[in-house]
């Protein structure tokens, strides 16, 4: 059962050339970049009780930092004692320790490669696909330009290797754009390797979500072209719990990203009415989910 919307991918093949143009179509994903690698690193880090010897980022890969809150991103100290510390955001760049960067991360619909390639560049071992080709050609281009490994597979998540689990699996702003809603689900968890995670980001299915996620961002502020977002695709947190009960998989976490007008800033939030992001656990005995 395929989870392509060719009207989507009709869509999405006319500006596909266009990723890495923070005044473009996709320039509301790089304001909000890193605010969404800061949360990714922060619960990678959480779930493996790792240690970062230091987090930099390179500022042409997670846009415009003045508009975030992801000046500093908490870590920490080590395992036993639980303490933390911040460490600032840089734009020169500098790789993670070793015990963590040999972590493998499966990011799927990754477009032009705004989440992959910063990770990679961080040193995560970073296989990443998309159902498009011209997503996968810009993606590799850019990846090529800026010196970053990244493995990059025009595929869908149904065509991937099925036996092939991953550390971690992300899948950011794709959710509502797919087909078959519930098989993708179950098809991205089943790379999780036992005892892995999972970061998924989408849109919530209410009132405030049709009005501030379409109406103001699609027809008011422009933030996004129209007809970016079909509300009937937008699923609710409790929609995934039931998908997710015959599983091995578990909801970890959600987390609200919300827009504060006054401060003209993307921040993490409790407020989960309209984007959030879900942080899924694999358990260490895991049976296929059908």
């Amino acid at each position: 059962m395929s989870s392509i919307d060719k009207k989507e991918l009709e869509k999405f093949e006319k500006i596909s050339h266009n990723w890495w143009n923070k005044d473009g179509e996709f320039g509301i994903l790089h304001r909000i970049n890193p605010i969404r690698l800061e949360y990714i690193i922060e619960k990678i880090t959480t779930h493996y009780n790792r240690h970062l010897s230091k987090l930099a980022y390179r500022e042409e890969f997670v846009g415009n930092t003045q508009h975030s809150t992801a000046a500093y991103i908490e870590v920490r100290e080590d395992a036993s004692s639980g303490l933390t510390h911040k460490l600032p955001l840089e734009v020169e760049f500098e790789k993670m320790s070793n015990d963590i960067s040999k972590l493998e991360i499966l990011d799927v619909g990754c477009g032009g490669g705004l989440i992959a390639t910063p990770l990679a560049a961080q040193g995560f071992n970073v296989t990443a696909i998309d159902a498009l080709q011209s997503n996968i050609e810009t993606a590799t281009a850019y990846a090529k330009e800026n010196d970053v490994k990244i493995n990059y597979l025009q595929s869908t998540i149904e065509e991937l290797q099925s036996d092939k689990l991953y550390d971690v699996v992300i899948c950011l702003e794709v959710i509502e754009h797919v087909e078959n809603v519930q098989q993708f689900i179950l098809n991205l968890v089943k790379h999780i390797k036992p005892n892995g995670m999972a970061i998924i980001s989408t849109i919530n299915r209410t009132k405030k979500a049709y009005v501030l996620g379409i109406i103001v961002a699609e027809y008011v502020l422009g933030w996004v072209p129209k007809n970016t977002h079909d509300y009937s695709k937008f699923l609710k947190p409790s929609e995934i719990y039931e998908i997710l009960t015959d599983t091995d998989v578990e909801i970890k976490e959600l987390k609200g990203l919300v827009y504060d007008p006054i401060k003209n800033e993307w921040k993490l939030s409790d407020d989960i009415d309209v984007n959030y992001f879900m942080c899924l656990g694999r358990k260490s005995i895991c049976h296929p989910a059908t």
